[in-house]
């Protein structure tokens, strides 16, 4: 059987012309065609027109032109361009793998015939009021971050500020992509790290900034200090460093000084005796409410040099009392101190005295503990450097916030006094206690600063 041979690419382009050709052919004499019916009509509707005018003595109205026929200048007349054939190739072509070897021309008009904005959409035309009604209208926050506190929304970011300044407080977030670079090398983690560490405790005492500054630097943003604390991969106690940092400068407290809302009084007795007392500033911004139940936003290891700085932030409500609570919720928190009681502190395990009654009542600080235990509340627990000096777990000054303990149980020392001695239990979940090592509170800046302070007010260190 002798094989068909196939068409030569010549022989297929010449069939292709003359199909094309054809097709020109038969689209121009149809195009003839619609030419010479529309040049009919209007002559019939012309003699229509002047038949009308000799009838009535007055001009008649074309329809289709929409302006008088005996009016020799219209005031606006359209320029009707020329109708060029449409060209077209047959299905059969169009659909030949060879067709781009003939492309068929195209008006440069968009898809609505628009030639005044080619291959461009049309314009939309101009709507009206919406008449749509919406119900339940509400926010979505999508952001990791707290909504932006007011001040943030409102600084001006037209005031000055140091280019130094700046640079100072983004140097963390150059640490932050320093460790995301080295994530593979534990060896220069460790010395970001640390790097890390020490300048978190030194941005706790920048004086320096404004609110221009913190927006500039982006460090309240999700890739800024809340990176840091929500970021698994850090060590747990630049998590915490960066969370107290964040949370004291979002609400607008960028004052550094350790007795930032607090008044310090000095004064002589009449036996020359100096004496310095220090009360709340009951007008600053930032004072917190301590009578919540629970962490209250505090930071494990939050350190306070004196017990008032602490019922400023929300940790305590006393000023001298170790217990803090209230008849409806129970105790709200505690303070280790020294104190005469028969205190046992195991770190993890704390067994805890209540206040002393009398004539078999208890105590207005014990039935605070009582209640707490009945309702199944946990206690903000506090560590104060009176603590003896044997105690491992005591901050070496001021005071230490530890986390939340669970009273599990109780017992009563003494029927005349009342006594009760609570067994508290820290509730799991959290990090541990920051006495040592690298993790410990209060920092060397921290103490260095107190140390200023009380030499100022010329007191010991």
């Amino acid at each position: 059987m002798s094989q068909v041979k196939a068409p030569s690419v010549e022989h297929i382009y010449e069939q292709l012309k003359k199909e094309i050709e054809a097709a020109k052919a038969k689209n121009r004499e149809d195009w003839e065609k619609r030419q010479k019916k529309d040049l009919t009509s209007q002559s019939l509707t012309q003699d229509k027109s002047q038949a009308v005018e000799k009838t009535t003595g007055s001009p008649a109205i074309n329809p289709e032109l929409g302006k008088e026929n005996g009016n020799s200048q219209p005031d606006k007349v359209k320029e009707k361009s020329v109708e060029e054939p449409p060209v077209s190739a047959p299905a059969a072509a169009t659909s030949n793998s060879y067709a781009s070897l003939r492309p068929v021309k195209r008006k440069l008009t968009s898809a609505n015939g628009n030639q005044a904005r080619p291959f461009a959409p049309s314009k939309k035309p101009v709507r009206g009021p919406n008449k749509t009604s919406f119900t339940n209208i509400r926010t979505v926050d999508t952001r990791r971050t707290a909504n932006p506190a007011a001040w943030y929304e409102n600084i001006n970011m037209r005031e000055t500020f140091s280019r130094s300044d700046l640079e100072a407080i983004k140097q963390i977030l150059t640490l932050v992509k320093k460790a995301q670079r080295a994530a593979s090398r534990p060896e220069e983690l460790d010395a970001i790290f640390s790097e890390m560490r020490k300048r978190l405790h030194q941005m706790e005492f920048f004086d320096f900034l404004s609110g221009v500054l913190i927006k500039k630097s982006k460090i309240l943003e999700d890739q800024g200090l809340p990176l840091i604390s929500d970021d698994i991969t850090y060590p747990w106690d630049i998590q915490a460093d960066a969370r107290a940092l964040f949370l004291r400068w979002y609400a607008g407290a960028f004052d550094p000084h350790l007795l930032r809302g607090v008044n310090t009084e000095q004064k002589n007795s009449s036996t020359g005796a100096k004496r310095t007392s220090h009360r709340l500033d009951m007008q600053y911004f930032a004072r917190k409410d301590c009578k919540v139940v629970g962490e209250n936003e505090l930071v494990n290891g939050q350190w306070w040099p004196l017990q008032i700085c602490a019922m400023r932030d929300g940790a305590h409500g006393e000023v001298e009392a170790g217990i803090c609570g209230s008849g409806d919720k129970g105790a709200f928190s505690v303070i280790l101190s020294s104190g005469g009681y028969d205190d046992k502190d195991e770190g993890d395990t704390i067994y805890y005295c209540g206040t002393s009654g009398s004539a078999g009542k208890v105590s207005l600080g014990t039935r605070h503990l009582l209640k707490s235990r009945d309702e199944g509340n946990p206690v903000r627990v506090l560590r104060s450097a009176a603590l003896p000096k044997k105690n491992p777990y005591r901050p070496s000054k001021g005071l230490r916030y530890d986390g939340l303990y669970a009273i599990e149980s109780y017992e009563k020392l003494h029927e005349e006094t009342a006594m009760h001695r609570f067994c508290l239990k820290r509730c799991e979940g959290q990090h541990p206690i920051r006495y040592r090592g690298v993790e410990k509170r209060p920092t060397d800046y921290e103490l260095a600063s107190y140390a200023e302070i009380r030499g100022l007010l010329g007191l010991k260190s």
